[in-house]
């Protein structure tokens, strides 16, 4: 979480800095207004059927809930600074470390950009949480 740096972002979701993940996840931080770089994946099969997971126990924001198909952020390193590309590069990093689907499989002209969503919350612990400006 340290090693690993977010996307800092302002409202317009222009780049302003990084930050390390766990600081990006940081209630305190989060409450100051710190806003990162985000993105969701859904995934549809030949039925129109949206894949769901369950997030790991370990992940220390929102353990355990069920969420869309996979949803993680664009580091801080060239190939994935780049906006929407750069989104698409992290979404296909992260759809095979988390749910396998091997690098060729999906390829960033098959990711369907729709929209920019402003997300923010703080779990019950009040420790951590999420403030993201997220490309689905």
């Amino acid at each position: 979480m340290d090693r690993e740096h977010c996307i800092v972002v302002d409202h317009d979701d222009n780049i302003i800095g990084h930050q390390s993940k766990r600081t990006c996840h940081l209630a305190p931080e989060i409450e100051k207004g710190l806003l990162h770089r985000a993105f969701s994946v859904f995934l549809f099969n030949s039925r129109g059927e949206l894949l769901l997971h369950q997030r790991a126990s370990e992940k220390i924001t929102f353990p355990d809930l069920w969420t869309n198909s996979c949803c993680s952020h664009p580091l801080y390193v060239p190939q994935e600074i780049q906006g929407e590309l750069g989104a698409k590069q992290a979404a296909i990093r992260k759809l095979e470390h988390e749910l396998g689907i091997t690098l060729g499989q999906v390829t960033p002209e098959e990711l369907v950009y729709l929209t920019r969503i402003h997300y923010k919350s703080i779990q019950p612990d009040g420790v951590w949480g999420e403030h993201e400006s997220i490309l689905t």
